[in-house]
Order: C-alpha cells, then structure tokens, then sequence
C-alpha cells in the first residue's frame, strides 16, 4: 500500500480529497500530510446547498491530528471557495471533509486520548505538578 493510501483511510479521507503528498521528519517526529481534490470537483453553497464549481481557494490551511504512532500528525489543505448566485463567495463544508469545519489552528480532538509511554506519563507527572 503506498504511504498516500495508507493516510487517506488512517484519517479517513474520503472523494473528493485525497492525499496528494506525505513528508516524514524523524528528528522532528513530525508528520505532514498535503490534502488535495480534483479541479473538476464540484461543491454545494454551505447556504443552500447548490453545486457550484471551485472559484478559488484560501490560504493554506493546517490542522493538527491525532498523532500516528508518537509522531504529530499535521493535515494541509486549500479549502474551496464557490461563489454562489444567490448567497456570494462561500468557503465551503461537507460531511467528505468535517475537519474543515474546525477553525485554524485547530486539534481534531474525536477520540484524543495519549498512549501510556514513559513520555507522556513524565509529561503527565509535570503537567499535575505545575
């Protein structure tokens, strides 16, 4: 299974997304993950629901996820804009993609839960003593 395929279904990324890229830093136990969708893709108003095409994108955008075995896992993404006739420029939303509905910077926090290793309980030990 390729690393691109492998993130799409640990994170659940569904169509029209997909993960285009994947960039591993060890030292930094760090990973980062590029979220892309076709051009073609067409999105509903969040207003209305009319499907549009892309108009443009905002800036790229960073949420940090669960980690992936000890390392932080970071999702990137340009969320869509439509312009619809009725309701103007709109970012958009859809249940393919819930984690754009999180503000930026943002923890996707479903299930958070940190595994017992010696680190985090050392962590855990400082946190209860300060």
């Amino acid at each position: 299974m390729q690393d691109t395929k492998l993130f799409e279904t640990i994170l659940g990324i569904q169509a029209p997304w997909r993960i285009s890229r994947v960039v591993l830093d060890t030292s930094a136990e760090r990973i980062d993950l590029w979220a892309e969708h076709a051009s073609d893709t067409r999105w509903p108003c969040p207003e209305c629901q009319h499907e549009l095409p892309c108009r443009d994108h905002v800036d790229d955008r960073v949420w940090r996820h669960l980690d992936t075995c000890q390392y932080q896992t970071f999702l990137h993404a340009r969320v869509p804009r439509v312009c619809c006739p009725t309701h103007g420029v709109r970012q958009v939303r859809n249940s393919a993609s819930p984690w754009l509905t999180f503000p930026v910077p943002s923890v996707i926090s479903v299930r958070l839960t940190l595994p017992r290793t010696p680190r985090t309980t050392r962590r855990a030990a400082t946190i209860a003593h300060t």
